[in-house]
């Protein structure tokens, strides 16, 4: 009986210390990346592209001109970089003071040339029970050193029957 309580606490004792190495592990190889978060006043992606401009990065973004409740709409980002370094594009849609759920979106590279990228995706948004349309997008993009979150505004309006 002795034995097997010495047993079970030398097992605790290991378990434990192989989970906080391989935390600590994990920890080490990830690369905690700083978040630059930019809000992009004037940007009317539905009417024209949306030039922005981060580090060595240009960007052109440019959605559908309607974006309808319930049917899916487009969304590209082109991108000229001096040097490879965008890893990932996502987009998140928000309401200001009000719970739509997740609509969260992975864009995919579809092009890419010596200095140029062009990104692209689609989604679908929930209509709110508010009627309210006043949605804006958080285009988050990742690169080997820094993480940028691109917010603007975009107008869903109602599909006509």
């Amino acid at each position: 009986m002795m034995k097997n309580r010495i047993f079970i606490a030398i097992s605790l004792i290991l378990i434990i210390s192989f989970y906080f190495f391989l935390t600590s592990e994990i920890q080490k190889n990830e690369k905690v990346l700083s978040t630059t978060n930019i809000h992009l006043i004037n940007c009317q992606v539905q009417k024209q592209p949306c030039k922005v401009e981060l580090d060595d990065i240009k960007l052109n973004i440019l959605f559908d001109k309607d974006v309808l409740y319930l049917k899916p709409f487009n969304f590209s980002v082109r991108a000229k970089i001096k040097e490879n370094n965008i890893h990932s594009m996502k987009i998140n849609f928000k309401m200001k003071n009000m719970d739509m759920g997740i609509n969260r979106f992975a864009l995919k590279n579809v092009k890419e040339e010596d200095d140029e990228q062009l990104w692209v995706g689609t989604a679908l948004l929930p209509i709110c029970v508010t009627g309210r349309a006043d949605w804006f997008s958080e285009l988050e993009i990742v690169t080997k050193d820094i993480k940028y979150v691109l917010s603007f505004p975009i107008t869903v309006k109602q599909a006509k029957n």
